[in-house]
């Protein structure tokens, strides 16, 4: 780094960590810069400088991604993703929080939930199939079944208008327009219509948003029901932190009517109410599963 360059930019003594990652961000954006495939340096976690302003290898790290979100606000980046099992061209994700789960996979190159996006293809029967997708968030399951399912519709369900911001936005990279029918986006999906507001807890798990009920609040749900009216429905995808149950009672003549696939997130407290009542009311069998700390997703076909 060239002094004259470098003393451009001041020392933030404000600063616990994390001061040489804002400088190197601020050479990128104003100087002359070239990338090297070669290792530097490393970081570790565990050890620490010493002295009164000492900081450990996860401070530093905590430092730099805060840094990193608030680059990512001011400079729209988009990451690729190159599925080897997609026939088509590489997917694009917009990335503004590299901590976040879901961001996290595209930062790698993977789709979230990859794995299990890869059942799919076996269990979805129709040649063109209309999906419906209950909790879309940024997109990512979205723009999969654009890249790899021959789809007639997608129907994203979505109420958070954070996510649907970067829904919008992935949706209109991967050139999907023509796919989406948009009358879901702004709606969560119930039991009945009602009023909610949304509630993040952990701000690096976006896609964990949940519905409250709040009689004040600017979210509206319906049920599919009253959503989809006759459409043809093949797949349906829930992912409703919670209210699963409530989502698949408000579809109750949609599923009994197109006898669709089912994927959905059961929270470990409603997994008896899911697997013993509502499959066996609904004429449905679960075929496969996968588990997570405090869920379980669960792949529901019709019986015979």
């Amino acid at each position: 780094m060239r002094a004259s360059v470098v003393e451009k930019f001041p020392f933030d003594a404000a600063m616990d960590t994390g001061e040489d990652y804002r400088l190197y961000c601020q050479l990128w954006k104003e100087a002359r810069c070239a990338k090297r495939p070669v290792i530097f340096f490393l970081n570790r976690r565990g050890q620490h400088s010493t002295g009164p302003r000492s900081a450990t290898g996860q401070d530093w790290v905590e430092s730099t991604a805060k840094q990193w979100t608030e680059q990512l606000g001011e400079v729209p980046i988009w990451v690729e993703i190159n599925d080897p099992t997609s026939n088509g061209a590489a997917a694009h994700m917009r990335v503004t929080n590299p901590r976040d789960i879901i961001q996290d996979c595209h930062i790698r190159g993977e789709y979230f939930e990859a794995d299990s996006l890869a059942k799919l293809r076996d269990l979805i029967r129709s040649d063109a199939p209309s999906i419906v997708e209950v909790g879309a968030n940024i997109g990512n399951h979205v723009v999969w079944y654009g890249r790899n399912l021959n789809v007639e519709k997608i129907y994203p369900v979505e109420p958070n208008p954070k996510a649907i911001a970067l829904l919008d936005e992935n949706i209109k990279i991967n050139d999907l327009d023509a796919l989406i029918d948009r009358r879901g986006i702004g709606f969560g999906a119930g039991n009945r219509t009602g009023r909610f507001r949304v509630q993040t807890d952990d701000e690096n798990n976006l896609g964990a948003t949940r519905l409250i009920p709040d009689d004040s609040g600017d979210i509206e749900t319906c049920t599919l029901d009253e959503l989809m009216g006759d459409t043809r429905v093949d797949f349906i995808k829930i992912d409703a932190e919670g209210m699963e149950l409530d989502v698949l009672e408000g579809a109750q003549n949609l599923i009994a009517r197109e006898k669709p696939v089912i994927w959905v997130e059961v929270l470990r407290e409603n997994m008896m109410k899911f697997v013993q009542k509502w499959c066996r009311e609904a004429g449905y069998r679960v075929v496969d599963s996968r588990a997570y700390a405090g869920t379980v997703d669960y792949f529901a076909i019709p019986k015979g």
